[in-house]
Order: structure tokens, then sequence, then C-alpha cells
């Protein structure tokens, strides 16, 4: 039986990144890069779904994924067994799509409960829990003034020291 996922809630700059690896570094846990699967991918399904399999966008995403998926990853066997799933899709179920891109796409996730590190997921939250209605949520906050200073210093090319 597959755990439900456990989703990290964040926003941009915000430490996410540190804790998804704290989080995936348990051996009950996989922490999958960030694929922001669900910002480019699930949160522009509207504009694939009206065209089905055949759309000029769905073609566009099955292109996309694999890429995506070998260059984090690092290996193309992921990726090919991703163009695999989505060529042999006959029309496009977005819970079905869900599933594979945040838990099946990525073998070493199984019997593990997985922890998907994605910004903005705020968007997709109803889309999320309809999915995967036994889904587990963290909330991450970052102080605002630590944000924007961040940001700052990004923006001018120099980086924080702690």
């Amino acid at each position: 039986m597959q755990h439900p996922p456990v989703f990290l809630i964040c926003s941009e700059r915000s430490g996410s990144n540190l804790i998804s690896r704290i989080v995936g570094a348990h051996s009950a846990f996989y922490a999958p890069p960030p694929f922001h699967f669900g910002q480019n991918v699930l949160l522009n399904l509207h504009q694939t779904l009206a065209g089905g399999t055949q759309s000029v966008a769905w073609q566009r995403m099955c292109n996309r994924i694999p890429k995506r998926l070998e260059k984090l990853l690092g290996t193309k066997k992921e990726a090919q067994a991703a163009a695999a799933w989505l060529s042999a899709q006959d029309q496009i179920d977005p819970h079905r799509l869900a599933r594979f891109l945040y838990i099946d796409a990525t073998p070493a996730a199984a019997g593990k409960r997985v922890f998907i590190k994605e910004n903005n997921l705020h968007k997709l939250l109803f889309f999320i829990l309809e999915c995967f209605p036994d889904a587990k949520f963290i909330f991450q906050v970052r102080d605002p003034r630590d944000y924007f200073a961040s940001a700052a210093a990004l923006r001018e090319g120099t980086k924080n020291k702690f």
C-alpha cells in the first residue's frame, strides 16, 4: 500500500529545498527534486483538456516532462518510462496524471512516503485534495523581511552571509 504523499506548501526563497533534503534523508521518505510539475503541468491542464491527447499542448507536455525528469534525476530510465506512459494515454485524466507525476514517475518512491516540495501549491490545493484525499501538508512560513532581504541580495548578485 502506498502511503499518502506529504506536500510542503511554501513560497519562493523560503528554505524549502533544505527542508526537502532533510526529510528526504530519512529512510521512510522519498523527496524528489523540485520538478515543479504542479505549476508547469497541472495548473495548465485547462489549456490541454479540450484538445485531448492530440493537442499541441499535450504533445509539448509529453516532450517536456521526460526532459525535466532526465535533467533533475540524471538518468534516462525514468525519462523513457515517463515518455512511454504519457504516449500510451488515450485520454487526459487529471487524477491519473497527478498520481503519475508525483508518485509513480520515480521508482525510488516505491514503498516510501513521498514528500513533495511544490512552490505556490496553494493554487492547486483543491485539485490536490481531490486527487489525494489522505494527503498530509506542511505549511512553511518565512518572515517576509527575510524573504525581501534574500530576494534583494539575489537581484544584486550577492549572497547573504550568516
